[in-house]
């Protein structure tokens, strides 16, 4: 079989049956060798949309053709994956050069010449310097999430410095879900002469989103998330701003039994990996993370964004909510959140939101007339038992207080009976 043949025979084994719109677009422009600045939203389809366009123009045994670099490690692993599925028919290997791995075994890897590497641009840089990486005979270098690379002065200088090294002759390909922090000069100097496929406006490929809150006070928040994983088929991503805050509600889970995954930066690679592992196995239904993993992630029966603090920006409510909704398929954004925080989750969400009520596992969208939160029951509940004992309490003490004082009259009424009886006498 045919390149060509081989890649389709295996596009429909996985699944697929026709072309996104980015996926269509990109393929004529990149298949011919053309710089480009793909712009699609997420879960359209856009890892796909260049590795088969490149992985198809590759030599076998030609060395290293094509690299491709992302922000994160998670990123870089899921790309490998994909890229192994497609690659592998067609006897092209592929290698991960991330941060966090060893370098010494990555660089005997590299002895074995793979086609296609892909990495974070810390690592790939480092290698390239130590001269086990020679730039100059990449054909190609993808930039994904190509705003989150340029987004950090530090990230900027690596991916600035790690281009420095390409030829001039070669292809580059920028990758972005929303197409901001890249202004016509950034392109013309990452890309060089390049062509733009932006589908943000006629893409057809996302499910539908609906957009909600829960509201409580802050001090409820773990409780709702215990309550939460006991909702029919629940299975979420639980966003925070804070690491400080993820870490203490990962234990008082965990204390109160509930099983969960935690996703951050200061884990090492294989306890990320594990993270994503068992969360995408169902061995856990809560995955406790920052926006380290907002972007770029596709994560299996995935139903639920949860954001415990409201984001701060626009754009990060856009890629944390990225993570439901890919390739037509529904999911529902749930913020939890109090009074003043609503209006936050208002202006950055950009879409309308509303309410939902939990109720004994249960999410309705509106209120019910039986009593909506069982903590409130057992509250209710508690504060009547005290309430009774208290009234049941008082009332034997104002008996006793009563029959005291009976006493004590009687006592006296006795006593100036005996003092008359004893002046006449």
């Amino acid at each position: 079989m045919s390149k060509k043949e081989i890649l389709k025979h295996i596009w429909e084994k996985q699944g697929f049956h026709s072309p996104s719109e980015i996926q269509a677009e990109s393929f004529k422009v990149l298949s011919k060798e053309k710089s480009a600045l793909l712009i699609s939203p997420t879960g359209s389809g856009k890892t796909l949309a260049y590795l088969l366009p490149l992985l198809y123009q590759l030599e076998k045994d030609g060395g290293v053709q094509l690299c491709i670099v992302l922000p994160s490690q998670e990123l870089a692993m899921q790309v490998v994956k994909v890229a192994r599925t497609f690659a592998e028919p067609l006897q092209i290997k592929v290698n991960a050069m991330i941060g966090g791995g060893n370098i010494k075994r990555q660089m005997e890897q590299l002895k074995k010449h793979p086609e296609v590497i892909v990495g974070t641009p810390g690592r790939l840089l480092e290698l390239m310097d130590r001269k086990k990486i020679k730039a100059t005979f990449l054909k190609c270098v993808v930039l994904d999430e190509v705003d989150e690379l340029l987004k950090n002065q530090s990230d900027t200088n690596l991916t600035t410095r790690l281009l420095q090294k390409l030829q001039k002759t070669a292809q580059r390909v920028a990758v972005s879900a929303t197409g901001h922090l890249m202004t016509q000069n950034d392109c013309q100097w990452l890309l060089q002469d390049f062509i733009t496929i932006d589908t943000r406006y006629n893409d057809t490929t996302k499910g539908k989103i609906t957009h909600a809150y829960l509201e409580m006070p802050l001090r409820k928040r773990t409780e709702y998330l215990r309550r939460l994983s006991y909702v029919e088929n629940f299975k979420a991503i639980v966003f925070f701003n804070h690491l400080s805050d993820l870490g203490a509600v990962a234990d008082k889970l965990t204390y109160e039994g509930i099983p969960v995954s935690t996703l951050a930066s200061d884990q090492s690679k294989f306890e990320r990996q594990m993270a994503l592992y068992q969360f995408e196995e169902g061995k856990t239904r809560l995955l406790l993370t920052t926006d380290v993993a907002s972007r770029g992630l596709d994560l299996k029966d995935l139903n639920y964004v949860i954001h415990y603090d409201v984001p701060l920006m626009s754009d990060q409510y856009l890629h944390r909510t990225g993570r439901i909704g890919r390739m037509g398929r529904e999911g529902v954004s749930i913020a939890l959140v109090n009074n003043r925080e609503l209006r936050n989750l208002k202006q950055v969400a950009n879409s309308p939101v509303i309410p939902l009520y939990l109720y004994a596992s249960v999410l309705y969208d509106t209120p019910i007339e039986k009593e909506n939160d069982e903590i409130s029951i057992s509250k209710k509940k508690k504060d009547k038992e005290k309430q009774e004992t208290i009234k049941s309490t008082n009332t034997k003490k104002h008996k006793k207080h009563k029959k005291h004082k009976k006493h004590k009259k009687k006592n006296t009424r006795n006593k100036g009976a005996r003092r008359k009886k004893s002046d006449r006498s």
